[in-house]
């Protein structure tokens, strides 16, 4: 029998016997400064730093513990990690003290096996620290944490390691008061077990500090056992802070709800006035005899104040008790914050939906404010308004998903009342859940996973929230997209339990989202949508066992968005005929059918449960039922109502009071065709085109407002769609008549082609496709690419078909960053046509700030279907110059409102933000230093380098068009001329140097001077890291324009000005390059990348660095080029950077930049921090 197997035993046939207290043992021995000495280091009060000083000390302890009948010893270290010992300076020795720890303790237990039977079993032992993941330690600041998850979970995984090693039989994380923290400290465990390839028994025991029977960190004991039974544990249990009898209780609730071998080992009472501990042995052991007898314990111990006399006592004591038997865990989903939130199985589980920035503005604006206390009001008033768990979601285009999520959830961790209750992680963005993951405590769900992106990545995600005790969503997408049908849902749904299973996921942690959507979209495939939602929910429950269903209510009635009544109605009754388990809704709303007017309720039920009826007529009943509320104000006496419905009664009579065009302007609107043909008969004397440009684009115009206002649902818009692709169909004999007679606009009046497509990674396409049938009913070529189309397919379709316009739909966070990737494609090839982006991520102030800077065409963003097809008409219309104009100017406007808002302050930890990053360790020397001037370049070999790309993207034209093509011949020519080619051999001039370079990560001094980097303070980036302490780096000036301001002012020759100050710019870049080469060559060194960073852009935001850079090189006087005094380069046409150096380099960005690092970096540099201010450029501070 080996020594686990020997263990499990022990515990099937009795208590087993922990051991006492080490401190109070040590305490006893009296020692002095001179025994916590070694080798110069003295560490008075550390007491794991006597396993190197005094290990006969802590080998007697552990002797005399196991003659006094215990079976389980604990090594020395409980206060041996990295957080601890850097108190005492002895970072650098926590493998050596771990080591001697588990040295001393093996060596006591194999000399205690020599003369006895039986196995004497070492657990090594991971304590607290004085730091905490779930509460901060600074009251004026609740987002504090002195150390993150990823810190406390790398320093427990290295004491693991070493404990390993050291060939210990269990591992026992001791004393924890907050469970983020244990979490942190078994994840550790358990990562060095895979690491060692050696898999022990693995231990947890807590503390309760008070009489609440609850955490340090603030959980219940239920919520704290919830919380921690999704792990692999050997043993849950109980020790510290009280003494045997106010431990009894919380032991005979740990033994019911645990499905964990039991252990506890409370302390010897409380101390005394002198501190120290009273309770004599037999005392305790009577207090202990009541769970003793209850068989609710397995281990049995004690802690502070104990000794090997209540040791022997307790083992004595439990001889002939039965053990505490361990029970499975049940096939329940259980949840947790502070409190424990079991799944109820007679009532739905209400999320609230309020949390979440893309369904509540009013949280969104919070959240963007830094808002935090007021947004913790908006959880909290779900939570008494009936929500059982926190959906939070901080996807926005303009938010940093992941810092709002982390700094939210540590807000929420400072609040008991919003904290009580789970929290459901919601984001598309894989990084921030993982991210937000190592901020929750307790146990909740994240929302969500899928087959979207294949198998391996779905397992992969599943293991990692399984890995943190978490429930998972399941959405039904797989590699081919939604599952939009009843037959699809089930397939993906089976098709993911079974792999989930396999994966060692359990069935009841598994949460399925069959996808909830919209119905009554005008499109007929929507009518079965709910349907085939209530039967997949059905067919799940029934048939994979154990697991749950979810639904995102409020997607099923967005087509009647603005008619909260019976949106209400309809999620009432959607809920009702549900075998839902769980809901994400707003819990304010009341979900009582039985209030709901019976004919509403019947036409609504029929809708959901589409059944064999005609279901485009129960379309119709239920938006006739949904326009109800304005027809009752028509009967009023109300001309017409928001929408525009007419007055009932004679409807041919009223319709022909109207004047003809107007007639055409309320058919679109209504969407009512019956009279279309004759009204366009009617008016057969006038122009067919300016027909579709005057009345029935009004209409649509109209539609597109009312639609925005929330005034008009979606169906109302197809349905007005329809009936303008009607008119033009009835028009189009007309029409081609026209332009047969007229062909001189014949090419303005042709069907423009648009490209739509889902970007890459994104698989929602319910809008795109309603913009497709919107913009194809107001006669446009539509090419829909589909979803998860790349950007390169985009591209070439575009280049392809000729398009006019390019449209880019996606509905989660990450697409956006897809689509500024298809952007870029689109600048790089030299594309000006205009880019449409829509979706429920995007918004006009990032479409401003982030995309439109990235493109030399218009990048415009609309909010719905609608405004697409209206802008889309203005972008390729007769007035699209001014519309572009127009779009520009608010472009501008809202980017320079962005700018002007007052940035927000960061915490700012310099040592921190150090830790981030690694310095370039190592250094290189170059061949030969020196300032060296370069002259007398052939310009015929300087233009032949020219990207000529770059230089038709200037003028705003695309390379591959004619006209781009006409540019560059001209361009060339003009360089052939003999006047221009001398005007530019004369004036282009180089002067370069290399320097050895010395950095302490902010300060490089470069010869006699010194340049300043600042560092990004969300990934810790900066230029001065990409520098050793002893480098080698270059400089240079590079202009082609040192001649042109002269022959500028004296030729006349207009368009050629422009020409001609282009190419300068483009000849400075090649310059640079020329001189990147000729230091390169000089340097001499094998570094596999290079970056030329400039001052003044964004890794290197501050300008007046180019005075020190100009210095250096001597640059006004070896090739006269000079700096203004707000240090702009005269000529324009200059090109001044760094030549740096090393392996992997890139250019980022510095961000955001806290008041605290401008002060420091302004007193390193030595100017007043207001001048600094207006030297930085491109920065958010």
């Amino acid at each position: 029998m080996n020594r686990q197997e020997y263990l499990h035993k022990i515990l099937s046939e009795r208590i087993a016997i922990l051991d006492g207290a080490m401190g109070t043992m040590i305490q006893a021995e009296g020692l002095d400064s001179d025994d916590f000495t070694l080798d110069g280091k003295t560490a008075l009060g550390c007491n794991e730093f006597l396993n190197l000083s005094r290990g006969d000390v802590i080998f007697g302890i552990h002797t005399a513990y196991l003659e006094a009948g215990c079976d389980i010893i604990e090594t020395n270290t409980f206060c041996a990690n990295a957080f601890n010992l850097e108190e005492y300076g002895l970072s650098p020795d926590v493998v050596a003290i771990n080591q001697a720890g588990c040295e001393i303790a093996r060596e006591a237990a194999a000399d205690f096996e020599s003369s006895h039977d039986g196995y004497a079993f070492v657990a090594g032992v991971l304590g607290p620290t004085n730091r905490s993941l779930s509460f901060s330690s600074q009251v004026d600041d609740p987002s504090y944490r002195q150390s993150d998850f990823a810190s406390f979970k790398a320093m427990y995984t290295q004491q693991a390691e070493v404990l390993l090693d050291g060939s210990v039989d269990l591992l026992l994380i001791e004393t924890a008061f907050d469970t983020l923290v244990a979490k942190s400290a078994i994840m550790g465990c358990l990562e060095a077990m895979q690491t060692k390839d050696r898999k022990v028994p693995l231990m947890v025991s807590a503390t309760f500090s008070d009489q609440s029977g609850r955490t340090l960190s603030g959980q219940t004991l239920e919520a704290f056992v919830i919380s921690l039974t999704p792990f692999p544990l050997f043993s849950l249990g109980l020790n510290c802070s009280t003494g045997p009898s106010e431990m009894l209780p919380l032991i005979r609730k740990l033994s019911r709800l645990a499905p964990f071998y039991i252990s506890a080992h409370p302390n010897a009472g409380f101390p005394d006035k002198d501190g120290l501990y009273s309770l004599e042995p037999l005392q305790m052991v009577k207090e202990l005899e009541p769970v003793l007898a209850e068989e609710c314990l397995n281990i049995v111990g004690g802690c502070c104040g104990t000794t090997p006399e209540h040791i022997r006592a307790l083992a004595k004591a439990v001889r002939g008790k039965r053990v505490h038997i361990r029970h499975e865990r049940e096939s329940t989903l259980l949840l947790a914050g502070l409190e424990a939130c079991p799944v109820p199985g007679d009532r739905l589980l209400v999320i609230g939906e309020r949390t979440n920035v893309a369904g509540s503005r009013k949280f969104a604006r919070l959240i963007q404010e830094n808002a935090w206390e007021e947004a913790l009001g908006v959880a909290r008033t779900q939570i008494e308004e009936g929500c059982d768990v926190i959906d939070l979601c901080m996807d926005a285009s303009m938010l940093d998903a992941q810092s709002s999520m982390v700094t939210f959830l540590r807000h929420m961790g400072s609040d008991p009342s919003v904290s009580k209750v789970p929290t459901m992680l919601d984001s598309s963005d894989w990084d921030v859940i993982e991210r937000a993951l190592q901020e929750i405590q307790g146990r909740g769900i994240v929302n969500s996973i899928s087959l979207k992106e294949g198998e391996e990545k779905f397992l992969s995600r599943a293991k990692i929230i399984a890995s943190y005790g978490f429930a998972m969503v399941v959405m039904l997408f797989d590699e081919e997209g939604q599952a939009d049908s009843y037959e699809r849902k089930i397939a993906i749904a089976k098709r993911s339990y079974n792999l989930l299973l396999l994966a060692g996921i359990r069935a009841e942690d598994i949460i399925f989202d069959s996808n909830v959507l919209t119905i009554a979209t005008g499109l007929d495939e929507s009518d079965t949508y709910a349907r085939d939602f209530l039967e997949a929910v059905s067919w799940i429950k029934k048939n994979l066992s154990h697991c749950h269903t979810i639904g995102g209510i409020s997607n099923l009635s967005y087509s009647f968005r603005g008619n909260n009544a019976l949106r209400n109605d309809m999620h009432a009754i959607f809920l009702d005929l549900s075998e839902l388990d769980m809901a994400i809704v707003n819990p304010a709303v009341g979900r009582d059918v039985q209030s709901i007017e019976p004919r509403a309720k019947d036409i609504i039920t029929r809708a959901l449960l589409a059944g064999g009826e005609d279901l485009p007529s129960v379309r119709k009943e239920l938006i006739d039922l949904a326009l109800e509320p304005s027809q009752k104000k028509i009967r009023k006496g109300t001309e017409t109502t928001a929408t525009g419905t007419m007055h009932q009664g004679n409807r041919a009579e009223e319709w022909k009071s109207l004047p003809p065009r107007e007639r055409l302007v309320q058919a679109v609107l209504k969407g009512e065709n019956s009279f279309l043909e004759c009204d366009l008969v009617s008016l057969s004397e006038e122009n067919p085109l300016a027909l579709v440009e005057g009345p029935l684009m009004d209409g649509m115009k109209e539609v597109g407002a009312l639609f925005g206002k929330g005034k008009l649902f979606l169906p109302q818009v197809v349905r007005s769609a329809r009936t303008m692709k009607m008119a033009v169909d009835i028009l189009q004999p007309r029409i081609t008549a026209f332009l047969e007679g007229s062909k001189a606009v014949l090419s303005n009046h042709k069907k423009k082609t648009v490209i739509m497509a889902t970007v890459k990674g994104d698989v929602h396409d319910i809008g795109k496709n309603i913009v497709s049938l919107i913009l194809t009913c107001n006669n446009f070529e539509v090419i829909d690419l589909g979803v998860m189309v790349p950007k390169e397919t985009i591209l070439a379709s575009a280049m392809e078909n000729n398009a006019d316009l390019v449209g880019l739909s996606g509905l989660i966070t990450p697409s956006l960053r897809e689509m500024a990737s298809v952007i870029r494609l689109f600048e790089e090839k030299g594309f000006t046509i205009p880019i449409f982006v829509g979706g429920a991520t995007t918004s006009a102030l990032h479409t401003a700030v982030r995309l439109s800077p990235l493109y030399g065409g218009p990048v415009i963003q609309t909010k719905d279907a609608s405004a697409m097809a209206l802008t889309a008409q203005l972008a390729v219309g007769e007035g699209r110059e001014k519309f572009f104009r127009e779009h520009a100017e608010e472009t501008l406007r809202l980017v320079q409102e962005d700018q002007g808002r007052e940035s927000t302050p960061l915490g700012f930890d310099y040592a921190a933000l150090l830790a981030k990053q690694e310095q370039k360790r190592s250094g290189t020397k170059a061949k030969e230093y020196g300032v060296f001037v370069l002259k007398d370049f052939s310009l015929p070999v300087l233009a032949e380098k020219i990207n000529y790309k770059m230089y038709c993207s200037a003028w705003k034209v695309p390379f591959a068009s004619e006209e781009g093509q006409k540019l560059v011949r001209e361009a060339k020519e003009l360089l052939e001329k003999k006047e221009i080619q001398g005007l530019f051999t004369a004036g282009c001039k180089v002067v370069c140097g290399l320097f050895p370079a010395h950095s302490d990560r902010l300060e490089v001094q470069v010869g006699p001077a010194s340049f300043f980097f600042l560092r990004n303070e969300e990934n810790g980036f900066s230029l001065a890291d990409a520098i050793a302490k002893d480098d080698t780096v270059g400089l240079l000036v590079a202009t082609s324009a040192l001649e042109l301001g002269a022959y500028m002012k004296q030729a006349n020759e207009g368009l050629n000005h422009l020409a001609l100050q282009m190419l300068a710019d483009r000849l400075a870049e090649v310059l640079a390059d020329e001189a990147e080469a000729f230091l390169r060559e000089k340097w001499g060194c094998s570094c596999s990348s290079f970056i030329r960073p400039a001052p003044g852009y964004s890794s290197w935001s501050d300008h007046s660095e180019k005075r020190t850079l100009f210095d250096l090189l001597g640059a006004e006087e070896k090739i006269g080029v000079r700096l203004t005094e707000s240090f702009a380069m005269d000529p324009a046409s200059t090109v001044c950077s760094m030549l740096i150096g090393g392996e992997g380099l890139r250019y980022f960005s510095i961000g955001k930049v806290s008041e605290a690092q401008v002060a420091l970096y302004a007193q390193r540099k030595g100017i007043a921090r207001d001048t600094l201010v207006t030297l930085l450029s491109g920065m958010e501070y």
